[in-house]
């Protein structure tokens, strides 16, 4: 998965005459999916996960250093799906594609992840 954060989009006006006349720049999201598919499941999941990543993102400060996740951790409170002080209680979709995502890690992640994504697997299925 690829989550561009931040990116810049120069906003732009039209004139009378059709000049694009530059009216400032505004932060910018971009979300891709990997691949296509017509799994409904594999859908449902990416659209829940974006939908809940832009909820979570709406409110929340910029950070300030804008690098690679450290952990399985991060990534999920990042994503909405966890927060280092507060026991999260996902609701049956958001658990599912919760465990989606893990899964996913664990068989595409680096070696750091997969292995931190299976732990993870193991602790919420049991």
């Amino acid at each position: 998965m690829s989550l561009n954060l931040v990116g810049v989009a120069q906003k732009f006006y039209y004139t009378d005459q059709g000049a694009q006349v530059p009216m400032g720049i505004r932060q910018t999201i971009e979300l891709r999916m990997p691949e296509g598919t017509l799994n409904g499941n594999e859908v449902k999941n990416w659209v829940r996960l974006f939908l809940l990543f832009v909820e979570t993102c709406k409110d929340a400060q910029m950070p300030s250093n804008l690098k690679p996740v450290d952990s399985i951790e991060e990534l999920l409170y990042i994503l909405g799906m966890a927060h280092p002080e507060k026991f999260y209680l996902l609701s049956k979709g958001l658990h599912e594609t919760k465990t989606w995502l893990l899964k996913r890690v664990k068989n595409y992640g680096t070696h750091k992840g997969k292995r931190e994504a299976s732990d993870k697997l193991k602790f919420i299925s049991a």
